[in-house]
């Protein structure tokens, strides 16, 4: 398959599926779809199915087994196993809510009150979501989530990759 590898992750995996999309990763997520169902959606659409459940990733050609762990831990075991390199900070691409495409708008486009005052007057960049509106710039939390992906970078440095099957 060309391009960045996509993603379908099962309940269990809500925090890893927003980080994916905060990293720019098309993951796809529905807390309640049947494991059948999400089966299928990756097995049509070409993802890897990220799954806590051995006997679901079992039945999927194209799984991947994320052992129960905090985020840094699920985000090892991804990027360990498609090969790549996590950016030095989220590229702000896409809705980590829904998984659109974000679209850069003019901070004086957004209503009153749609961001702090101070990201009106001081950012140059904000994105929105055109499928559910949420509003993102770069704050200061970007910050902290560099660091958690400067370690990152740091320990798949440390260790080999492990390929997922199919």
């Amino acid at each position: 398959m060309d391009g960045p590898p996509t993603f379908a992750a099962d309940a269990m995996l809500g925090k890893l599926a927003r980080w994916l999309r905060l990293l720019g990763y098309d993951c796809f997520y529905e807390r309640d779809i049947d494991d059948a169902r999400l089966i299928e959606l990756c097995r049509r659409e070409g993802r890897i199915l990220l799954t806590r459940d051995r006997r679901v990733a079992s039945k999927s050609p194209r799984a991947l087994f994320v052992p129960p762990g905090n985020l840094d831990a699920e985000l090892l075991t991804v990027y360990r196993a498609i090969g790549g390199t996590p950016p030095d900070e989220p590229p702000t691409t896409r809705c980590s809510l829904c998984n659109a495409l974000l679209v850069a708008v003019a901070p004086s486009s957004l209503a009153e009150g749609a961001v702090p005052e101070r990201v009106r007057t001081d950012h140059g960049e904000v994105w929105r979501c055109p499928a559910c509106a949420r509003v993102y710039w770069r704050g200061t939390h970007v910050e902290s989530m560099a660091e958690r992906l400067a370690r990152l970078r740091a320990r798949l440095a440390e260790g080999g990759v492990v390929a997922p099957r199919g």
